[in-house]
């Protein structure tokens, strides 16, 4: 479900008016609604541009060929030029005939195919846009190297070198994010937007104009925040008759249960004191701790603004919950 986001929207859409010159990194909490916005923008492009949407995570990425199935879409059309330009919908993958598909052995073979199908587009008047969904998957695979900063070079060299295609990253990452954003390579090449969950007045519009009372979106509210996620599943949950306070009171069980064992591995546990009381903290430093708890999706970080916090008002709920016994 997609709702009120034009705020969003409107930064994306300018991209459409601007030359590409960076690559922009989509980031923030877990399940904050970032791929459904891209998709919507994406979506909303008609001919004024050329939305290509990569998803790294429908599927394991363990070599190469791995991630040139999920890279390319394949056709049996020997060009697919004119197929790219008259489509309107969304393109997913980067589309390849089948017989150059096969002769695509290595990163540079990729790289040159796109950056060729790329130039043909501008020639054509057509500005691409390519979104690659939760780049952090491939932080770990390795091709004649680490695979992530070749794709860094690349996307530098489509932006701000050749000012081929806009690229986007999306991660909800903020390890990944944190090693991005200090990243020498990237500086003065990149550019960073936060899609953050809905704020409490939003979250409320939303739950109501989806059949829930006041007083039930209120409930929902306190629990789960603005986070769309929890939001669309307890619109499906009241659907389905579900009690939605039951509903709201098991998911914290759910969480608390899930989080409580980490308390052990804590070298300081005040960090969730500090975090129930403040629910920002500035660090200038990652320290183990804040490491194991943003691995466990308990905390977001935030590198861009050197903060980290809850994942969500679940988690701050739950912490809360926690430090009262500590």
């Amino acid at each position: 479900m997609f709702f009120d986001r034009e705020k969003e929207l409107s930064y994306l859409r300018s991209l459409l008016n601007s030359e590409p010159n960076q690559i922009l990194f989509i980031y923030g909490p877990i399940n904050s609604g970032k791929t459904t916005l891209l998709l919507k923008f994406l979506e909303s492009l008609g001919d004024e541009g050329i939305g290509i949407y990569v998803n790294l995570r429908s599927r394991p990425i363990l070599r190469f060929d791995d991630f040139k199935d999920l890279l390319f879409s394949r056709t049996r059309s020997r060009d697919v030029l004119p197929l790219v330009l008259a489509s309107m919908e969304v393109i997913f993958g980067i589309p390849v005939p089948k017989k150059i598909w096969e002769t695509i052995e290595s990163l540079r073979d990729a790289f040159d195919y796109i950056t060729d199908f790329l130039g043909k587009l501008r020639k054509k008047g057509r500005l691409p846009i390519i979104v690659f969904d939760e780049l952090q998957v491939l932080k770990d695979l390795k091709v004649n190297g680490p695979l992530i900063y070749e794709l860094f070079n690349f996307f530098i060299h489509l932006t701000k070198e050749l000012h081929l295609a806009h690229v986007i990253v999306s991660t909800s990452d903020g390890l990944f994010l944190s090693n991005v954003y200090t990243h020498a390579s990237l500086y003065g090449r990149a550019k960073y937007f936060l899609v953050d969950d809905f704020d409490e007045e939003t979250a409320l519009a939303f739950l109501i104009s989806n059949g829930l009372t006041e007083e039930e979106s209120k409930i929902v509210v306190e629990y789960f925040g603005g986070k769309p996620v929890y939001l669309v599943e307890v619109i499906n949950e009241k659907r389905a008759g579900r009690d939605i306070e039951e509903y709201c009171r098991e998911q914290f069980m759910v969480r608390l249960n899930q989080v409580k064992p980490l308390v052990r591995k804590l070298n300081d546990p005040s960090i969730l004191i500090d975090l129930g009381e403040r629910e920002v903290l500035e660090y200038d430093e990652l320290t183990e701790d804040m490491l194991m708890l943003a691995r466990e999706n308990v905390i977001f970080i935030d590198p861009v603004r050197g903060v980290i916090r809850p994942q969500g008002r679940l988690e701050l709920k739950v912490i809360r919950f926690i430090s009262e016994k500590l």
